[in-house]
């Protein structure tokens, strides 16, 4: 008795495996389709401004009739539809289909952070969280400084209050005051990412995938506006005059641009520290290597040996056994 489609498992499995390939193409068509929407309703161009192909417009477009087609759609024409494609993608670039899902309500979710609970764009849900973020921040610096202000004016000075014991709240105080260019460095990296990610926004290039290069700005950008101060105290203009400036203004520099940190420890770093280069390395290790080569003409054995023994270095050693090893090849 012959096995029926339905229990062959290998029809069942090909009958799978096209059922997928169909649901991919359909996805990459939505997508294309909508990409092309974008293009057009923009009147994209490139950096040379050119316009649109309208040979890409007609394959994109012929992508949706494939669909249509009860028959096997030819390898051919997916092929065809698969290059405007790619064309297509690299014409609007940095703009993805997930760069305009991510700022499309459409393809959004439901948050806390939604009015009306709606369904929001996950780049508007990124930009509302890092509001809450830099709002924090300055609500923390504000009351740093208010608590500051109201502490001098009721508080006894340090030096009197040693005397009868320093209560908790001189601590606290400290405590603050440590924090502040941490907590400005938080403050200024919140407002670069703010600027950009509203900038990502209006031209429709947000990415998902670089929410945690954001986050690690953010920490960055609290741990430079504490670190900074460990190096500068001041800075200089375009004209060579000194600014000083005070521990909060460092700390919001470095936050903004945390650049400005590591270009500050590359200079320390090069004034300190001797600079080392292989080829530096390479030139010491010859000059070594001269410095205790020797010849093996009218050396004995003997010679070697007691060489050997007041060797104090490793390569001088190693070279010695070297030449060792060559004298016993001539006895």
């Amino acid at each position: 008795m012959e096995k029926g489609l339905d229990h062959d498992p290998n029809a069942i499995k090909t009958t799978a495996n096209e059922k997928n390939v169909e649901d991919d193409f359909k996805k990459e068509v939505e997508d294309a389709t909508d990409l092309l929407d974008f293009a057009v309703a923009q009147g994209f161009k490139d950096p040379d401004g050119r316009k649109l192909d309208d040979k890409i417009i007609e394959q994109i477009t012929q992508g949706q009739d494939l669909l249509d087609k009860s028959e096997k759609i030819p390898a051919t024409d997916r092929a065809d539809f698969e290059k405007a494609y790619r064309d297509l993608a690299l014409f609007v670039s940095p703009v993805t289909i997930g760069t305009l899902k991510a700022t499309s309500d459409k393809f959004g979710r439901y948050s806390r952070l939604s009015p009306m609970r709606k369904k929001t764009a996950e780049a508007i849900i990124w930009s509302r969280k890092l509001t809450l973020w830099t709002i924090l921040f300055v609500a923390i610096a504000v009351g740093g400084d208010l608590l500051n202000e109201v502490s001098g004016q009721f508080l006894p000075a340090l030096d009197e209050a040693r005397g009868e014991g320093v209560p908790w709240c001189y601590y606290f105080q400290s405590l603050l005051a440590i924090l502040v260019p941490f907590t400005y460095g938080g403050i200024g990296s919140c407002a670069y990412l703010l600027r950009s990610c509203h900038k990502y926004i209006y031209t429709r290039q947000f990415d998902l995938r670089r929410i945690p290069e954001y986050y690690n700005r953010m920490l960055l950008g609290v741990v430079s506006g504490g670190a900074i101060t460990l190096f500068v105290s001041q800075i200089q203009d375009g004209k060579g005059a000194t600014v000083r400036l005070s521990a909060a203004a460092l700390g919001f520099l470095a936050g903004y641009n945390t650049d400005f940190l590591f270009n500050t420890i590359e200079r320390v770093t090069a004034a300190i520290l001797p600079k080392v280069s292989v080829e530096s390395v390479q030139t010491a290790a010859a000059r070594r290597s001269a410095a205790f080569s020797v010849s093996l003409e009218g050396v004995s054995l003997k010679d070697l040996l007691d060489r050997h023994s007041k060797t104090t270095t490793p390569e001088e050693r190693k070279f010695i056994e070297g030449l060792i090893e060559k004298v016993k090849e001539r006895l």
